[in-house]
């Protein structure tokens, strides 16, 4: 018989025993979460703490800010109230000024014109006068002319009185047909009759009369001119007038050995004559009023005989053509002296 074959015993491998519940570990860990939950809800708590508190700043600045927009609104209500009063105040005053003003433009523009009716009567009434005395002193005037006829024999004293009548009386023809001619300019009744002439000739001849007539006085007469010939639109007559009166008011007013200089000269379009002297300066005060009618610079001075017609004629005159006249004084560079300065038109060819 076969051997009974005994089966070989195996050992079991010992079963570990479960690890203990961890009792305390699940303590702590709620614990824990309960601390970590804490934490979270405190620091949130801070945070709304943090935002009601912002909140209330907010608020409180909000109605900082309301009362602060109240009162500027109110103030802002006040000026305008303020603003419209004094507007209304304002348009008011306005329209009583200007109809303040409206009166007295009326008013003005009537004794205006008034006075302009005064001046064209003046004016007229002068002429009328002026006018109707050249046939009388043209009869006196051919009277006192016989005193110097040969044929006529006169008491030698006579003779000399007769002749200072009658120079005088040529003055006083000279002077009434000045008020004529300024009469006529200011009322625009009388026109340039404009030709071209040469002004450098026209002034020698000017320079050479004056220089014959200058009286006693040792003065010195020059012309100086830069171009030997300028020709101009001028009525000759009455420009050679304007000449003769301003050389002879530097005569009248220039110390002795002393020099008078007449410069001619052009500029532009224009001719520039100019004449000076070396006398007293004439006040700035005066500059305008000389060339008025009857104006003066010295009216008290009686040691210089004058009328103030001859200024204003030759502004009339030179203003007829187109031109200006002005004085300078003193003299640049000096106390002394003065320049009277006018223009004429330059001839152009057509």
């Amino acid at each position: 018989m076969g051997k009974k074959i005994r089966k070989k015993a195996t050992k079991t491998p010992p079963v570990a025993p479960w690890p203990p519940f961890p009792v305390a570990s699940s303590v702590q860990s709620e614990k824990d979460a309960t601390d970590a939950h804490g934490q979270g809800y405190l620091k949130m708590r801070r945070i709304l703490e943090e935002q009601e508190t912002r909140i209330r700043q907010l608020e409180q600045e909000i109605v900082s800010c309301n009362q602060e927009n109240e009162k500027i609104t109110a103030e802002n209500r006040r000026q305008n109230e303020e603003f419209r009063r004094l507007n209304q105040s304002l348009d008011q005053n306005g329209k009583n000024r200007t109809r303040e003003l409206q009166e007295t433009t009326e008013k003005l523009e009537q004794q205006n014109l008034e006075l302009q009716e005064l001046s064209e009567s003046k004016e007229a009434m002068m002429h009328m006068i002026v006018h109707d005395l050249k046939n009388p002193l043209t009869t006196v005037m051919g009277a006192l002319c016989l005193s110097q006829n040969k044929r006529f024999e006169f008491d030698p004293g006579l003779r000399e009185l007769l002749l200072g009548a009658h120079v005088q009386s040529i003055k006083l023809r000279a002077m009434i047909d000045d008020i004529l001619t300024i009469s006529q300019l200011r009322s625009q009744e009388f026109t340039a009759q404009a030709v071209p002439t040469n002004l450098v000739s026209l002034i020698q001849q000017s320079v050479m009369l004056m220089d014959t007539i200058k009286s006693l006085k040792t003065v010195t007469l020059r012309f100086e001119s830069r171009r030997p010939e300028v020709v101009a639109d001028i009525d000759y007559p009455m420009v050679e007038r304007v000449l003769n009166n301003l050389i002879n008011n530097a005569l009248k007013y220039a110390p002795r050995e002393s020099e008078i200089l007449v410069e001619l000269d052009t500029d532009d379009a224009w001719a520039r004559i100019a004449i000076s002297n070396q006398g007293e300066a004439i006040p700035k005060a005066a500059h305008a009023k000389i060339f008025e009618l009857f104006g003066r610079a010295k009216p008290q001075d009686k040691t210089i005989q004058g009328t103030g017609l001859g200024l204003a004629f030759c502004k009339l005159a030179v203003e007829a053509h187109g031109g200006g006249i002005q004085v300078e004084s003193p003299l640049p560079e000096l106390d002394h002296g003065a320049r009277f300065v006018f223009t004429l038109p330059l001839h152009t060819d057509p």
